[in-house]
């Protein structure tokens, strides 16, 4: 039998996706960059410098001087980090809007109108407004929500401000110091405390790195809440009904693969994607009937299985 506490949704599956790709490759482009920016410090210097100016001007023709190299070097890892931030939300955008297509797509499937949404509040962060319109409890981001404020914040000067903070960056950057949530973040074991960037009214953004891997551990936290919250809404029949849409029943479902039935079709998405450990198969068959779509599930598993999809 399914548990909802031991599930994900498909869209926080593609979130943790994102999480641990951009984990690595945020992490490694630092280090090539680090690398790089230490292997022009010593006797070689000119030599490591002339080398990546060559390889700027085999891939873009344009002339590039190599006393440009460590400066620009410096700016590199700047940006990285602070279009870091800008990935990571993007990432969580589109999970927002994943969570609530979904939850569109089950009401509509129970005949039921989309439900009216709240205003938005722009003093809030997206996540939690985001429950907040949809009548969701908010009291779990209470401990993250001066963090979460100043992530957002910090991303809109990024992309809005040219990498200058505003004086709302600044009043937030107090507030999530003093945020009862970030003693519990912990970037690197061996730091006792995260190391805080400081910010000024119309100054240049500049961010450590494991700044970047802050924003991105304490925004997925909080849409793993939010993932539960939909979880519940949703319900084992809700869940079961998004792994049919997703696995046999939208136009560009999964691949169906070794799939011996349309149940063992879902069966094989609520364990890949939602993480389900412990499948009946015959109770997902049930939920299917229940919900009146076997019929339709066998009949796209058997165009699928056809076509080699």
């Amino acid at each position: 039998m399914l548990q909802l506490e031991e599930l994900n949704t498909e869209a926080f599956a593609c979130l943790w996706d994102f999480r641990q790709e951009f984990d690595e490759e945020f992490k490694v482009t630092i280090g090539a960059l680090t690398s790089i920016e230490t292997g022009l410090e010593g006797d070689h210097r000119a030599a490591r410098a002339a080398e990546v100016a060559a390889a700027v001007k085999g891939l873009w023709h344009n002339n590039f001087s190599s006393d440009d190299v460590g400066a620009s070097l410096g700016r590199a890892l700047a940006n990285a980090s602070r279009l870091g931030i800008v990935h990571v939300h993007s990432a969580v955008d589109d999970f927002l809007d994943s969570s609530a297509a979904d939850l569109d797509r089950w009401a509509n499937r129970n005949g039921k109108n989309v439900e009216a949404l709240a205003d938005s509040d722009d003093e809030a962060e997206r996540v939690e407004d985001w429950c907040r319109r949809r009548g969701l409890e908010t009291g779990e981001f209470s401990s993250d929500r001066s963090l979460l404020r100043y992530f957002r914040v910090l991303r809109d000067c990024i992309v809005h401000r040219s990498a200058r903070a505003s004086r709302g960056l600044c009043e937030c950057s107090v507030a999530a110091v003093e945020c009862a949530g970030l003693a519990a973040w912990r970037v690197d074991p061996r730091e006792a405390s995260v190391v805080w960037p400081s910010v000024s009214v119309d100054e240049p953004i500049v961010l450590p790195p494991r700044h970047t891997i802050l924003c991105l551990d304490v925004l997925v936290g909080a849409c793993r809440i939010l993932d539960s919250l939909v979880r519940a809404r949703l319900g084992i029949s809700g869940i079961a009904y998004l792994a049919a849409y997703y696995s046999l029943l939208c136009d560009d479902h999964v691949p169906v693969g070794a799939a011996t039935s349309p149940e063992a079709a879902v069966n094989n998405f609520l364990h890949a994607r939602n993480r389900a450990h412990v499948i009946d198969s015959n109770a997902t068959a049930g939920i299917l009937r229940g919900l009146g779509i076997s019929q339709e599930c066998a009949a796209a598993w058997n165009i699928a299985k056809r076509s080699g999809r």
